[in-house]
């Protein structure tokens, strides 16, 4: 039996105790202290460990098991579709076009004119109407106030009011290269409908006209106590399908503060690792390059077991559209690389040989001026990695794989005509 000095919180015993290590083995009973193990061997030996305030399970012929880490996650924007936290409206399950303006309007009519209704992410299947939503489906609903529907990734859908807060209108063009498209018309005008870059034209502009800096993407900000409130939300949600520990890919700066704000107060539920999100797309190459240099903040690996930072997050390629130019990707890559950073790379959502050549090479470059294997340098989802080069080269530099099999299913659903 294994054991430590202190009286244990909860003893577990009468079910099948899975621990996954093989020193423990499978115990009949099982002690834990605070958030520690405290003791694991034969049920009569640990249950003689009970004090006066432990608590005695009995598991009834279940089983135990180690608590889940999932791997990817946006837990921030997870918990700020929670209906407790208020902020969002969730059309994460409305299967129609119908369903998602009821919601919408249903919020619209709960704010004062010109306040922002925002969306969590849209079902990522084919909705009733076979069609996406635009701009005149949502000014029915909310002709006074600006709608933002997050539909998937990079891409977004707003009404009227939001186009013109963003000064998009016929004569906008396209961003420059294969890099956003403004949907338009039959007559060249915009349906609402704005994917990657021609998002990004828009938050850019309406964070200007608040005066705050852009983000690696969603839009809008929200204060700190609704950001830790969001945290407690999801928390109950994780803990309630047994997840313990997650990544939040792409975490803000003002998102990075809640979470402390949250370990601090005793308010974060799960253990963290926040990758940061490098608002890359939005700055020049010279202005990234620069506060890579002068960061003054929380590295990679800062932090203790409960909230550490996990590094950066760099997206490559989403839907078939490209987040930024090969050079910059390189100069952003090689730097961090030197000033010692661990990066997660978004590569592409689906089969993108070009993606996966561009960023393996810049890595082996990178990796031959400060080696990176078993520093947790890592490809997320795992989307597109079919062909056997790209496995061996990843494998060669000690890429981590963090597989991601719901959102490939959902990934795969996107191509029905919609």
């Amino acid at each position: 039996m294994t054991l430590r000095a202190t009286e244990p919180t909860m003893i577990f015993h009468g079910g099948k105790i899975i621990t996954l290590d093989e020193e423990l083995g499978s115990p009949s009973a099982l002690a834990v202290a605070g958030d520690r193990i405290h003791a694991a061997g034969d049920a009569p030996e640990v249950l003689k460990l009970a004090g006066a305030r432990t608590r005695v399970v009995d598991l009834a012929g279940r089983s135990l098991i180690p608590g889940m880490i999932d791997n990817h996650t946006h837990y921030v924007l997870a918990g700020l579709d929670a209906p407790s936290v208020g902020v969002r409206v969730n059309i994460t399950q409305c299967r129609s076009i119908a369903e998602q303006l009821d919601k919408i309007g249903a919020k619209a009519r709960s704010l004062q004119p010109g306040e922002w209704v925002v969306t969590s992410c849209m079902y990522r299947g084919p909705l009733a109407e076979g069609r996406f939503p635009n701009r005149h489906d949502l000014d029915q609903v909310s002709p006074d106030n600006p709608v933002y529907v997050f539909q998937s990734g990079k891409n977004i859908i707003v009404n009227t009011a939001a186009l013109e807060l963003a000064d998009i209108d016929a004569t906008t063009a396209d961003p420059a290269g294969p890099e956003g498209h403004i949907v338009r018309d039959a007559d060249g005008v915009p349906t609402g409908h704005l994917i990657a870059g021609a998002a990004d034209l828009a938050r850019s502009r309406w964070w200007a006209r608040e005066g705050l800096p852009p983000k690696m993407w969603d839009f809008p900000y929200y204060d700190e106590e609704t950001l830790v409130r969001a945290l407690e939300a999801q928390g109950a949600i994780y803990h309630s399908c047994g997840v313990v520990g997650v990544r939040d890919m792409g975490v803000a700066p003002d998102e990075l503060r809640a979470y402390q704000s949250a370990r601090g107060a005793d308010r974060l539920p799960v253990r963290v690792d926040a990758v940061l999100g490098l608002p890359a797309r939005y700055l020049p190459t010279e202005e990234i390059e620069r506060r890579l240099i002068d960061y003054f903040g929380p590295l990679s690996g800062f932090g203790d077991s409960w909230l550490r930072v996990g590094g950066l997050k760099l997206v490559i390629q989403n839907d078939g559209w490209w987040a930024y130019s090969p050079d910059k990707l390189r100069r952003i890559v090689l730097l961090a690389n030197r000033l010692g950073w661990t990066l997660a790379f978004h590569v592409s959502s689906g089969d993108a040989p070009e993606a996966l050549d561009l960023v393996l090479g810049v890595l082996e470059e990178a990796d031959r001026e400060s080696p990176i294997a078993g520093r947790g340098f890592s490809f997320e989802h795992g989307l597109g990695l079919t062909r056997s080069e790209h496995i061996e080269r990843a494998a060669a530099l000690g890429i981590v794989i963090a597989a991601n099999p719901l959102l490939s299913n959902f990934g795969a659903g996107r191509t029905v005509a919609m």
